[in-house]
This record gives structure tokens, sequence and C-alpha cells, in this order.
């Protein structure tokens, strides 16, 4: 049976709500209908997360793994907003193109290379799909394609391959493909710009001296986990870099905490224990990763509890904190009188442990306890005791 696009993407559409192991089953021996499947099965598993992509209805995937690893709407709108609208740019690791869709939306042109030719041929019909013209994908190993001579660009971005063979996970720069390690001398030669994405995994200060010339090293991430170290590089940078942690709420940043490693080595740090009344506050998991524990201290005029446990006490509530803020109901000593008195008021809450001998599935274990994100109970070492710190969040949470 003949299918054209047309039809396909109509199909594609009317099925997009059913059933991916039922379709398989009724329609998987007609490969331009298993093909319109895997459509519906990547829109599926993507949707969260390129809510802004598949508004075109005729943006196809490749494979589902372009759909698992693709970099979503919200981290590729902050990768744009890294380079100066009007640039001339190369992007050496297309895949499905998100990236490259979304600095082509502010740039002048975009320059891509993807070495898979199924991969590159779809990212070509999907930049045509989306209407951007100023797109050249080009199917062609990056590292080879930065051997032409007289090439420039006034940026070049890399998103190195963190998969190895049978699917292996790899964070190492020199692990990953393209090495640009290896490759950043020759980057800097043809754009002074070298944007470098990588695994949070990475040692910052180790990434910084890996690559050189960093000029800014920027922690990505949500409300709930860290997701990339992202390297900024020029041609002319000597000194040391801004450190910066950046939290998205979908295309929103709710915080940009920026320092340097003078500031940080130079802060003064204070220490107190948690009171009741007092509020408690825990830093995003991207500051986490930039490990900016005394510049906080000082930016907000705040003690921690404890120099391993990074959590930070304030009497008053504080305006504009680069984490999540609870306020403080009750104080336990961590013995068998303070579980029992912790028992007699709640069972309900979710535990973080911080500088804690317990790991919080332990914890939670020990304690007999129900999650409950209305309550958050913090196991910590403040001022050398070991405490449970029973909190309540400062912005409203769904209770269960």
């Amino acid at each position: 049976m003949a299918h054209t696009d047309d039809h396909i993407f109509e199909w594609v559409h009317e099925h997009i709500h059913d059933d991916v192991n039922r379709l398989l089953l009724k329609y998987g021996k007609d490969p331009a209908l298993r093909y319109a499947i895997l459509q519906i099965d990547c829109r599926k598993r993507a949707s969260a997360k390129l809510g802004l992509t598949l508004q075109c209805p005729r943006f196809r995937f490749p494979t589902l793994l372009s759909a698992e690893q693709a970099t979503s709407d919200a981290l590729a709108k902050f990768h744009s907003s890294l380079i100066a609208p009007g640039s001339d740019v190369i992007d050496m690791t297309c895949g499905l193109g998100i990236d490259t869709f979304a600095m082509a939306r502010h740039c002048r042109s975009v320059t891509a290379c993807e070495i898979n030719r199924e991969i590159a041929e779809t990212a070509s019909a999907n930049a045509t799909a989306l209407g951007l013209h100023n797109v050249n994908i080009i199917n062609c190993d990056s590292t080879e394609f930065l051997q032409t001579p007289s090439l420039n660009a006034d940026v070049i971005f890399a998103d190195p391959a963190r998969r190895g063979q049978g699917g292996k996970r790899l964070f190492a720069l020199a692990d990953c493909s393209p090495d640009v390690s290896v490759l950043l001398d020759r980057m800097l030669d043809i754009a002074p710009t070298v944007i470098i994405k990588a695994s949070p995994m990475l040692d910052v200060s180790h990434t910084i001296h890996e690559l050189r010339r960093v000029k800014r090293i920027i922690a990505t991430g949500t409300s709930r986990e860290c997701k990339e170290l992202i390297a900024v590089c020029h041609r002319d940078h000597t000194n040391s870099p801004a450190y910066e942690s950046v939290t998205l709420n979908g295309y929103d940043t709710i915080s940009h905490f920026t320092f340097s490693e003078t500031e940080e080595s130079e802060c003064a740090t204070t220490y107190s224990s948690p009171q009741r009344g007092h509020f408690i506050y825990e830093p995003y998991p991207a500051v986490m990763k930039m490990a900016p524990f005394r510049s906080l201290c000082q930016r907000y005029n705040i003690p921690k509890c404890d120099p391993d446990s990074h959590l930070y006490l304030s009497a008053q509530a504080i305006e504009g904190f680069p984490g999540k803020g609870f306020g403080v109901r009750e104080v336990f000593p961590f013995s068998k009188q303070g579980i029992r008195d912790l028992s007699r008021i709640t069972d309900r809450y979710d535990i973080t442990a911080r500088n804690f001998p317990l790991t919080a599935p332990e914890l939670a274990k020990k304690l007999k306890s129900q999650s409950s994100t209305c309550q958050r109970l913090f196991a910590t070492t403040a001022m050398g005791r070991r405490l449970l710190i029973l909190t309540e969040p400062l912005v409203n949470t769904d209770c269960r």
C-alpha cells in the first residue's frame, strides 16, 4: 500500500493517543505505517521536553534514540541566549537539531554537521518544516569539516556524544565524540567563541584546566537536578572564568547566580544552629554543582549549619536566594528521645540527608515515615550536632 507524506502525518494525528504496542500489532507489517508509529512513539516520549518543537505537525524523528537523547526546548533556548544575535554559527553535533533550530531563530546562519546520513536528512527536512531557511545541514564528520581551508564563524557550538559502544555512558571530554579537548585550538582558530556542552558529572575545576581559555563555566538545571555543564571559551581569554549557575522552570530562568574564584576564596563563613520559627535554605542543584558555599554566606549575610552541610539559616525570609526555602517547625536531636518526640508530631514528610551518617532511604526506614511534599525533614549536622529539622516549604506544594 502506497502512502504519501500527507497521508502519513494525517495518520499520526489521527492515532496520536493510541497505544503504540497495539498499533504495531495491527499495522506493523506495513513499512510506511511502522514509520508513522515510530513518530507517534517518539512524540509521546518527547512531549514534555519538546512542547514547542512538536507544535510543528510535520516534525519527524529518525530513531527512537533521537527522541530520548534530544536536548529540551528550554535548554536549547538557553544555549541560544549565549550567542549574540546575527552570528554565524557552526554546530558540530547536530543530531535531532533542537539546538541548531533554536540558534537559527536569532542567528544569521547555522551550519550543522551530522555524521549519520539518515539523521542529517531528517534534520534538513525538519528545518524546512520549521520554516528555518538559514540552516545548512551537512552530512559529514565534524572533525574533518574543521579542516576545511578558510573556514570561519562567530561561534562554534558542540555537544559531544556521551554514548559509547553498546550504549555505554561516557563522561570525560576525551572519551566523547568529537574530542573537543583535542580540537579546541583549531575551533578557536575558526571562531573567537566556542561553546561546549558537557556532562554534569564532570569536575568543574578539571574541566576548566582541560579546556583552557574558559571565559564562563555554567551549570544549568531545574529545581530538582543539575542537567549539564557548559564551558564558554574565548580565543583571547586568559583570566579566571566567571562561575555561574542557572536554574530553569520551563522556559523561564528562576535563578542566575554568578561569582568569581577570588570572591569565593576571600569570603568569610559563619555557622549557626537552626531554631524553631526561623528559615532554612537549600541551594538548587546547579548551585551545588558550582559550589559557591562561602559566597552565599556573604552575599546574603547568613550562616551555614556546618562546613559540610551546605544548608543556610536565617531569622527572616530571604528574597532571591538561589534555592528552596523552608520554615522551621521543630528541631530535634538525633537520639531515641528526639525520634520519639518527632513521631508524636508527624510521620509524614520527605527526607533530605546532608552530612549525616544515614542516607534518606535508610532514615525513612528507621523512622517508619511516609512521604509527603507538605513537610520536609532535614537530617544534618549543625555546629557539630546531628539534628532532625522538621520544616514546611515556603511555596505552595501539592500535598500527598
